[in-house]
């Protein structure tokens, strides 16, 4: 069995969210889904019903005589669109902080009643606003409304929202995080693997060419931490003492000790470098 959402809140108890597109003809699903997690988890269960659709839900109640069970049903289609909308227009407008209840709301607006708009068209409103917020308010809106919405759009409009979505000042500064620890994360594999290449293959070269590029790539705390790999690697563990002695030294002189690992043989020889920095 598979909930749409299942979180434990803050007093202990279960809460299954369900989003439904249809009435559920009867509340059986549900009260397996709740005697399920009841079991699992020993605790109660709270179970919510979201209606996307605009028909109230047939039973919220379900009695099977030694069993009772209910539901809370929220019916979002009945809600009046275009109140909604023109309240969340004046509060974007205005620029004041949005609640959680204004997130949600801007998140279900593409499926309350509107006379005018379809669907899709305010799908990519609401993905546009939520771009518009705040940093964690615009992700938190964005990532429902896309949730709710693409599930119930056709292809041709899943196109059109995800198009409002790549084309936000949030997604394309988003991109870029993304784009710079990508190029990062390389950059620092690349280096790793050119010393363990050259140390492995006993090249000067090789190990000279990822020193410079880590110190030219990174500062002085990569610097020291590129050197402890080397001295781990070549020596096992490295002494408290010699981190410390490390972390004192400048760019040119952490060059200096990586050159002389090159052919030191013991970590007495490495220390000995040291001593005359």
């Amino acid at each position: 069995m598979i909930a749409d959402a299942v979180f434990r809140a803050d007093d202990g108890r279960i809460v299954h969210l369900e989003f439904q597109s249809t009435p559920e003809p009867d509340l059986y699903r549900f009260r397996g889904y709740a005697s399920a997690l009841a079991t699992t988890h020993r605790a109660p269960v709270q179970v919510v019903v979201v209606y996307l659709a605009g028909r109230a839900p047939v039973s919220v109640t379900l009695d099977a005589y030694s069993i009772r069970f209910t539901v809370e049903a929220v019916v979002v289609g009945t809600r009046d669109g275009v109140a909604v909308e023109e309240r969340l227009q004046r509060l974007a407008n205005s620029g004041s902080a949005w609640t959680a209840a204004d997130l949600l709301d801007l998140a279900y607006w593409p499926f309350m009643r509107h006379p005018e708009k379809t669907q899709s068209v305010r799908a990519a409103w609401a993905v546009k606003t939520a771009a518009a917020l705040p940093r964690q308010a615009g992700l938190a809106a964005m990532a429902l409304v896309v949730a709710l919405t693409t599930p119930f759009l056709s292809a041709t409009d899943v196109n059109d929202v995800q198009e409002v979505l790549r084309m936000s000042p949030l997604m394309r500064e988003l991109t870029g995080e993304a784009e710079d620890r990508g190029r990062d994360a390389g950059r620092e594999e690349g280096l790793q693997k050119g010393l363990v290449r050259g140390l492995q293959e006993g090249r000067q070269e090789g190990i000279q060419e990822g020193i410079r590029a880590g110190l030219k790539a990174g500062r002085e705390e990569g610097q020291i931490r590129l050197l402890e790999i080397q001295l781990a690697q070549r020596f096992g563990s490295v002494p408290d003492t010699l981190r410390l002695r490390l972390a004192s030294l400048s760019a040119n002189q952490l060059e200096a000790v990586a050159l002389r690992l090159v052919t030191a043989d013991t970590l007495d020889a490495v220390l000995v470098e040291l001593g005359a920095l």
